[in-house]
């Protein structure tokens, strides 16, 4: 495991602690393929969420979509359908969060970042079938010397602005308390609308986290957390590219530049614009307990909470034709307790069990309105209808409940041989409905219910693709168990140098699919489940000045959850995607060139395949199976999959006198090309880029401030996070173009 960003002390590299194995070991003492970002290159280089944390690692991807983030580990990850867990695990503060909405908090005051790579079970849980991204916020813990942070933040391109402040302490021996806030405003937007001669995507936030450490005794640990935020964000997400013809906003270019109008939002039953907005509670906490013999008994109680609503353009055109929208709301609560041995002993021993409930609800309202532009232009005769108006909302709504049991054993064979092994068994039942309306209007002003059965005129015909799926019954209810173990080896060569191999097994619970219109056939889905085989070397070089580690994986996935969006019937289709393989090599290194200089770097090589997908989405044009309902895609690289990407950073702090010191560095991010659509679509590809980051400053000597100017994507690099077709046009969503903070931290407590 590496700490990208960890400080240098007289030419050697600080040895990190982290807690992948819920245990306290060190960087280099773990068989398994993990990085780290600290806290302090967080705040450094401005990372300000998930996506732009993962330049800085290796075959790790994340993506913004219309309704969730796409992220994906060693190319493998979830799409887009709303009723998902993503299978890369998500964790902050030893508390699971299944849904991507639970994350989009900024990263501020953050310890540091650990991302596991490849399947993740006994520690980590149901759900992380590709991986597990793990976040520990910052804490003052008793003892702990006074903070008083300040950190105002300008950005230049488009006038954002950001204000941090962190404050903390320990009043006695026996408490510490911490207090953080953040609020910040990207500016005026860097997507340019042609039609409405705006920019847009303008986003705020706010967040305030409130923590406590107590130690009642030397034995026993409180620790508390309550943290609340509220985001939104102004404009599409998306443009249009390729030849988009009769609805092009005159571009067709991915280049920050659109034409949406979002003018029949209004016409939504509450007045809405193009954009998002979400609220995000979270609460937890937790006890440690000591015994005489050493073992550590704790406690996790955790409650978290959002509400999301998300409207848009849907056919991403200057004219309007379809509006759509997401409202979400998830609340889930959950309670985890395990016993961990003492650390000292030769046979050393974890077992716990974990209990999670949750609810979900979800309302996709659409509007079709050719009101103004005239239908008929688009080949839908008017008949006795108000031409095209049409109103649909459907419903979905499930309740889970998860139970889970677990344990461990490290046994030292030797001083040079390590045996490590678990299982967990997991319990997951879903409860699900579904249901919806689906209104056009009469010539009169009327609405009536859309009923064709027995209607052959082609245009109502066609407006079945807006309207909600319903069920009959409309409730179902599914389960499903999994035993899932590991077991690793590891040998160490000499003091510096050590071997390993692992082998282990997760799963990713099924359900039911959320989206407005299904195939029919594919409402429920089975659980997916990857084996995955990983050796290792981990080493330090040169006397604790560099290290270097080197991972080769092989990882076999049966059943694997895809969807795709069906761009003629506007059908989600949701299948078990027979069978894929993820391989490839891993490394990483950094080295203390000085006492003022870090060099360091990663690159992954990967390939990525279907191995057997006979009945696969298919993009437009693309030949279909003899049976006319699918496209074979066995053989085919997975989307976000590319051949190599990787990262070269070097961090500089160098003293200028007694008073003052420099602080720059540079990070350049690369990538060979890969596609972005679930359907492979060649259209979709990411062509092979390179970005690069870069920033320069002065502090006081003894840390109390800092002055930098940060620069983000330089040479204005294009990247495509996401492709979809829709109406026989593209929409492509790319992500920041460059940015320039000029960043200030002033530290009142030193």
């Amino acid at each position: 495991m590496l700490l990208v960003g960890s400080p240098v002390l007289a030419d050697v590299l600080e040895e990190i602690v982290v807690v992948a194995t819920m245990r306290e070991e060190g960087i280099q003492d773990i068989p398994i393929s993990i990085t780290a970002i600290s806290g302090e290159r967080i705040q450094h280089n401005v990372i300000r969420g998930l996506e732009e944390l993962a330049v800085q690692i290796p075959n790790l991807s994340v993506s913004k979509g219309i309704v969730t983030e796409n992220i994906h580990i060693r190319g493998v990850g979830s799409g887009t359908e709303r009723s998902f867990e993503q299978a890369v695990g998500m964790f902050i503060d030893d508390t699971y969060m299944p849904r991507s909405r639970q994350y989009r908090a900024p990263y501020f005051d953050i310890e540091r970042v650990e991302v596991a790579r490849g399947p993740q079970a006994v520690l980590f849980g149901l759900n992380a079938t590709a991986g597990a991204i793990s976040v520990h916020t910052a804490r003052s813990r008793p003892g702990d010397d006074f903070v008083a942070d300040v950190t105002v933040e300008y950005e230049a391109e488009y006038s954002g602005t950001a204000l941090t402040t962190v404050f903390g302490g320990s009043p006695n021996d026996k408490l510490g308390l911490r207090l953080a806030a953040r609020v910040s405003d990207s500016g005026d937007g860097y997507w340019k609308n042609l039609t409405t001669g705006k920019n847009e995507n303008s986003f705020e936030d706010a967040l305030l986290r409130g923590s406590l450490v107590y130690a009642p005794s030397e034995s026993s640990t409180i620790s508390a957390k309550v943290e609340y935020s509220d985001f939104s964000l102004d404009g599409h997400l998306d443009e249009l590219y390729t030849d988009a013809g009769a609805i092009s906003d005159g571009d067709d270019k991915l280049n920050w530049v659109r034409g949406q109008d979002g003018s029949l939002l209004p016409l939504h039953p509450v007045p809405v614009k193009p954009g998002f907005e979400g609220e995000l509670l979270n609460i937890a906490a937790s006890m440690d307990n000591e015994f005489e013999n050493g073992g550590v008994l704790t406690s996790v109680l955790a409650f978290s909470d959002y509400d999301w609503t998300m409207y848009m353009d849907l056919d991403s055109s200057p004219v309007p034709i379809i509006d759509s929208g997401n409202v979400e709301t998830y609340e889930q609560s959950s309670i985890e307790l395990r016993y961990a041995s003492n650390d000292e002993r030769a046979f050393r021993f974890l077992f716990g069990g974990y209990y999670r409930s949750s609810t979900l609800t979800n309302e996709q309202p659409n509007l079709v309105d050719g009101l103004g532009i005239g239908m008929g232009a688009f080949g839908f005769p008017a008949v006795g209808f108000d031409v095209g108006r049409l109103w649909s909302n459907a419903t979905f709504s499930q309740d889970e409940d998860v139970i889970s049991l677990y344990g461990t054993l490290n046994w030292d064979v030797s001083d040079r041989v390590q045996i490590r092994g678990g299982v967990r068994f997991v319990e997951s039942e879903k409860d699900h409905s579904r249901g919806g309306e689906c209104l056009v209007r009469r010539s009169d002003g009327t609405y009536d219910d859309l009923d064709l059965v027995g209607n052959s005129n082609d245009f109502l015909l066609s407006l079945t693709g807006f309207c909600p799926t319903v069920i009959d019954p409309p409730r179902q209810r599914r389960s499903s168990d999994n035993v899932l173990p590991e077991i690793s080896v590891q040998w160490s060569l000499n003091e510096s140098t050590m071997l390993y191999a692992r082998i282990g097994k997760s799963a990713k619970s099924g359900g039911f699919v959320a989206s407005t219109v299904v195939t029919p056939g594919f409402f429920e889905y089975d659980d997916e489940t990857g084996v995955g085989s990983e050796i290792g070397m981990k080493a330090s070089l040169g006397e604790g000045r560099g290290e270097l580690n080197i991972a080769v994986f092989s990882t076999d996935y049966e059943d694997m959850q895809l969807n795709t969006f069906d761009p003629d019937t506007a059908a989600s289709v949701v299948r078990n995607a027979g069978e894929i393989r993820s391989r490839g090599i891993e490394l990483e290194g950094r080295w203390a060139v000085s006492d003022t200089v870090t060099l360091g770097g990663a690159v992954g090589f990967l390939d990525a395949e279907f191995t057997e997908f006979p009945l696969g989405p298919c993009y437009p044009g693309e030949p279909m199976n003899p049976s006319g309902v699918a496209c074979n895609k066995t053989g085919r690289t997975l989307p976000y999959a590319p051949d190599y990407s990787g990262n070269v950073y070097v961090d500089v702090d160098a003293p200028i006198n007694n008073r003052l010191m420099f602080h720059g560095g540079f990070n350049v991010t690369f990538s060979d090309s890969y596609l972005t659509s679930a359907t492979l679509d060649p259209l979709g590809e990411q062509d092979a880029y390179m970005k690069i980051d870069a920033r320069v400053g002065i502090g006081a000597g003894d840390g109390r401030w800092r002055l930098s100017v940060i620069g983000k994507n330089i040479t204005n690099e294009r990247v495509n996070n996401f492709t979809e077709a829709f109406l026989g046009v593209y929409r492509g969503y790319l992500q920041e173009p460059r940015t320039v903070w000029f960043q200030g931290r002033y530290n009142f407590g030193q």
